[in-house]
C-alpha cells in the first residue's frame, strides 16, 4: 500500500516529467531547500508542512488542512480528551497541542494518527452527556476552554516529541493569494505585545485584528495583525 510520502513522490515525477524541471530547482522554488526533494525521491520522509509546501507549489491539494480537520472532528464527535487522544493515536499526549500551535509531525505520523482514527471510531461514539473522565487535562469550572489558555503538567512537558521543531512559532498556510503565517492567540498577543486576554476581550466586544476559526480554534493571519496595527496608528489609537 502506498504510504503518503510515496503518493507525493509519485506527484513529482509527474510534475518534472510535465515542467522538465530538476529536483533541485523544484526544490529551491517551492520550499526553499534544494536537497528536499532529492532526499525525498530518494527514499526519505518529509514534514507534513514542507509536504503541503511543495504540493501547494505544483498546483495540488495540500494535506495539512484536512488532516487537522479530521482530528478535531473525531475529538469533538467522540468526547475524548486532546491529551488521551494524543497518547493512543501517536504515542505523544501533546500531540493534539503541537498540531493546534503549527508544529508539524512527519507524514508517517499523519498515517499513523489516521489509521488509529479509523480503527477507533466506533469505540469512541460518544452517548448523549458521556464525558472522557479519564483524561487529566479536564478543565476545572474557573478554567477557560479556549486551547491557547491550557496550561499542561510539568511533567507532561517533558514528554518526548515525535515533532521536528517543538519551538516552531506559527505556521504557514498556502492559499490562492499565497502563503500566510498563522498564529495561535498566544503568539498573536506576544507579536502584538498585548495580553492575551487582551485580544480575547477584543473577540468579545469588538475593535480587535480579524481572527479565524480553525478546527474550532482561534487564529490570527500575521498580515491581518500588521493591518490592525497599522490603522491604529492611522487613526491615532492605542493597540491595547
Amino acid at each position: 500500500m502506498a504510504t503518503l510520502d510515496d503518493l507525493i513522490r509519485q506527484a513529482v515525477e509527474a510534475y518534472l516529467s510535465r515542467s522538465q524541471m530538476s529536483e533541485r530547482k523544484l526544490s529551491a522554488f517551492a520550499v526553499g531547500d534544494p536537497s528536499m526533494v532529492p532526499r525525498l525521491t530518494s527514499g526519505g520522509s518529509m514534514r507534513l508542512d514542507k509536504a503541503d509546501q511543495l504540493l501547494c507549489y505544483m498546483n495540488e491539494a495540500p494535506i495539512g488542512p484536512g488532516f487537522v480537520s479530521e482530528v478535531e472532528a473525531f475529538l469533538s464527535e467522540s468526547g475524548i480528551g486532546h491529551r488521551r487522544f494524543g497518547s493512543l493515536a501517536a504515542r505523544n499526549p501533546l500531540f493534539v497541542r503541537k498540531l493546534r500551535t503549527g508544529a508539524s509531525p512527519r507524514l508517517s505520523t499523519v498515517e499513523q494518527v489516521q489509521a488509529w482514527m479509523r480503527a477507533n471510531r466506533s469505540a469512541f461514539e460518544r452517548t448523549p452527556g458521556a464525558q472522557d473522565q479519564g483524561d487529566a487535562e479536564q478543565s476545572s469550572p474557573d478554567r477557560s476552554s479556549d486551547p491557547d489558555r491550557h496550561e499542561e503538567p510539568a511533567e507532561a512537558l517533558a514528554a518526548p516529541s515525535s515533532f521536528d521543531d517543538t519551538r516552531h512559532r506559527g505556521t504557514t498556510v498556502y492559499t490562492k493569494d499565497g502563503p500566510q503565517v498563522i498564529l495561535t492567540t498566544r503568539e498573536a498577543a506576544a507579536r502584538l505585545t498585548l495580553a492575551t486576554r487582551t485580544l480575547e476581550r477584543y473577540r468579545v466586544k469588538g475593535g480587535g485584528p480579524r481572527y479565524l476559526k480553525i478546527g474550532g480554534a482561534v487564529r490570527y493571519a500575521r498580515l491581518d495583525l500588521l493591518e490592525w496595527v497599522l490603522t491604529k496608528r492611522r487613526d491615532g489609537t492605542p493597540e491595547g
